[in-house]
């Protein structure tokens, strides 16, 4: 079962502007939670502080009963908390399998001492995650492509392999930064069987997302910002109601 997460007034400023302004929600496991606003309203910035990249100012991140909010950045995967980047972050000259594997967590093989004292150990764990490496592109469509070079991929196969990542950290809190931008027809098809298999398999889901069409078919709650401050929350059937969310942002479009 995945984790709760809980912001509670996270504020960030940058010199003078205030992208985040005592910010606070929650995201439930088995449930969808979409961030939309128009650009500049904080949307990836209360990501990155939820990830620490860089703390907030003021405020309270927690997974859980675990407060995130201080945390040295690499130590927030291990508290299975994970986030993609519109900028993919895949690394091009690993291949395709090399790329998942990097996901996984807590290596016995790591630690030297290991590679000395249980060596059967290692070999073990290693043969694993290769299994499970395997598994996951199997279930993306990508089993055909393991040894291929990651940074000779399309666009929407990089995508996938960076979702694909993601589910190998094995993480309860998964968020994701528009996943479907700059895709169209059968990647964005697959990316949203991806996410709606993450909620199926009770994780807790926090999307950027700027396709409303894509907002609407997949939440089940909503957050809109409005210059670093929260404007509405709801589910769709409210966020599509409320008159100041369809002025502002969708205009007759959801009438």
């Amino acid at each position: 079962m995945g984790l709760p997460l809980r912001v509670e007034n996270v504020s960030k400023r940058f010199g003078g502007l205030a992208a985040l302004d005592g910010v606070s929600l929650q995201a439930m496991p088995g449930e969808i939670t979409s961030i939309i606003g128009q650009n500049g309203a904080g949307k990836t910035t209360l990501l990155n502080t939820i990830t620490q990249l860089p703390p907030p100012d003021g405020g309270q991140v927690f997974a859980g009963e675990v407060e995130l909010t201080g945390m040295a950045p690499h130590k927030i995967p291990a508290r299975g908390v994970v986030r993609t980047f519109q900028q993919l972050r895949i690394f091009s000259r690993l291949s395709v399998l090399e790329n998942v594997l990097l996901g996984f967590q807590h290596n016995t093989g790591e630690r030297l001492w290991n590679l000395v004292a249980r060596p059967g150990a290692v070999r073990a764990q290693r043969k694993d995650h290769h299994d499970r490496a395997r598994g996951i592109l199997a279930e993306l469509e990508l089993a055909d492509m393991l040894d291929v070079e990651a940074g000779t991929l399309s666009y929407g196969l990089q995508k996938l392999l960076s979702l694909a990542r993601a589910i190998a950290t094995d993480a309860q809190i998964l968020m994701l930064d528009e996943p479907t931008s700059g895709l169209s027809g059968d990647f964005v098809a697959r990316i949203l069987a991806i996410v709606k298999g993450m909620r199926a398999r009770g994780r807790t889901v926090v999307l950027v997302e700027h396709d409303m069409d894509v907002v609407f078919d997949i939440s089940d709650r909503i957050v809109v910002l409005d210059h670093g401050r929260l404007f509405a929350h709801g589910t769709p059937a409210e966020i599509r109601g409320h008159e100041g969310v369809r002025e502002i942002y969708f205009g007759s479009r959801v009438a």
